[in-house]
């Protein structure tokens, strides 16, 4: 028997499998809490990313088909031509005029308890296979941990501008795109909701304090990375360590798709686009 569950994308080919409400409903309170508005057709993010957020385009081959990383077309910078170092370093919130910014929310903490369930379920065990000890990996291991988001910001991705990307040859998008566009198939990430920085504490015992105490002495600085985003690793005291990002990463998207072919009037709105969730298909 197949089902069809909301799920939290990890990278673009790796998925947490099964439904976590718990997880989605924390995070979207937190985030109402910070930024005073209601966030429940967003998809949140289960660990980290610089990619993947608005932008992000997926064309579909029937009218009611799901998003998921088959018909995901290209992410972020891929997909807006733009070259991620160089925005890295320049613009990373307004992704070279493609984002509209709302205002600065809150920091977004956590309580033990959550950062804890969260940190042993989704963060920690992505971070130790980033640096090569996912075998040391036990919850148990773990005396505390704490999870710290960054100030948040609400982004839209600017509509005029996009319309312009998608439809001219000679600046924007592909042939295949623009067809796709033409047929009425794209579906588009035209919200997220960006974190300024993220910190994880952690107290361990001694039998994962040694592989950790390893790791800072074969990692220079403590800097290290995957494929979704860049980390520093740090100890603060005796079997205290903390996992750093210093730039800013994508918690939350909102994905629609088109209402039909070919059309995108000048409007800043995207109202007239239809919300679509993110699932993944499983078999039990």
């Amino acid at each position: 028997m197949k089902k069809y569950c909301l799920i939290s994308i990890i990278f673009s080919t790796l998925y947490i499998t099964g439904c976590d409400e718990d997880y989605n409903g924390i995070m979207r309170e937190k985030v109402r809490n910070a930024l005073g508005e209601d966030y429940n057709n967003y998809y949140f993010f289960s660990y980290p990313t610089d990619n993947f957020g608005i932008g992000t385009i997926h064309v579909l081959n029937k009218p009611n088909e799901p998003i998921n990383t088959s018909n995901q077309y290209c992410a972020t910078y891929s997909c807006l031509g733009l070259e991620k170092n160089r925005v890295l370093g320049k613009s990373t919130i307004d992704l070279d005029g493609f984002a509209s910014t709302g205002l600065k929310g809150g920091v977004i903490t956590f309580s033990e308890n959550e950062s804890k369930s969260l940190g042993l379920s989704f963060v920690l065990p992505q971070l130790f296979a980033a640096l090569g000890l996912n075998g040391n990996f036990e919850k148990e291991s773990v005396t505390r941990a704490k999870i710290t988001l960054g100030q948040a910001y609400p982004r839209t991705l600017e509509r005029r501008k996009f319309r312009e990307f998608i439809t001219r040859a000679d600046i924007g998008a592909d042939t295949f795109l623009r067809e796709a566009f033409m047929e009425g198939r794209l579906a588009v990430v035209v919200s997220d909701v960006v974190i300024e920085n993220m910190t994880v504490e952690i107290m361990v015992d001694s039998k994962l304090q040694s592989g950790l105490d390893a790791k800072l002495i074969e990692i220079p600085g403590g800097a290290f990375s995957d494929s979704q985003v860049g980390f520093k690793l740090s100890s603060s005291s005796q079997g205290t360590f903390v996992f750093e990002v210093k730039n800013p990463v994508i918690l939350a998207k909102f994905t629609k798709k088109q209402p039909r072919g070919g059309e995108l009037a000048d409007e800043n709105s995207w109202d007239d686009w239809i919300a679509i969730p993110t699932i993944s298909e499983s078999s039990e």
